[in-house]
């Protein structure tokens, strides 16, 4: 949901912006070339990142309905998107990585292996602490070193 009178839903490789009062899509945000995975909307309720079956990321302003920015770096599909700090983003991807991105310019930050297969999902405990989850069955549990 971006409001209450919009919602943003992937359909394929696109983005697409419905507005529930009109019952119409509105706005389309075309620039992954693959399946979309993952879409999160930032605090802010304009920005959106969405992940793809293209290997990337993609930052949108909804209000100009355009791509800002596109993070590259993964070997495979990029499942899942999370807000680890303010300024600050995690994937989970099918080549089997956790990777750390600076939401303010396309830097990878930090890359973490240890799945021996596709990572689904990520989450932080209430203690701070990163968990993951993928394919290879396993739960993980990383700590700062």
């Amino acid at each position: 949901m971006v409001n209450d009178r919009e919602i943003c839903c992937g359909s394929d490789s696109n983005v697409n912006v419905y507005s529930l009062e009109q019952g119409k899509i509105v706005k389309t945000l075309t620039g992954h070339s693959a399946l979309l995975r993952h879409l999160i909307l930032l605090e802010n309720l304009d920005t959106l990142l969405s992940s793809s079956d293209d290997w990337s990321v993609r930052m949108w302003s909804l209000a100009q309905a355009a791509c800002l920015r596109t993070f590259r770096g993964h070997k495979h599909s990029a499942n899942y998107i999370m807000l680890f700090q303010h300024d600050v983003f995690l994937t989970v991807s099918d080549d089997s990585t956790i990777t750390f991105w600076n939401l303010n310019n396309d830097d990878e930050l930090l890359s973490l292996t240890g799945h021996s297969s596709w990572v689904i999902s990520a989450t932080i405990l209430k203690n701070g602490q990163l968990v993951t989850t993928g394919a290879d069955k396993t739960i993980r549990f990383w700590q700062e070193s």
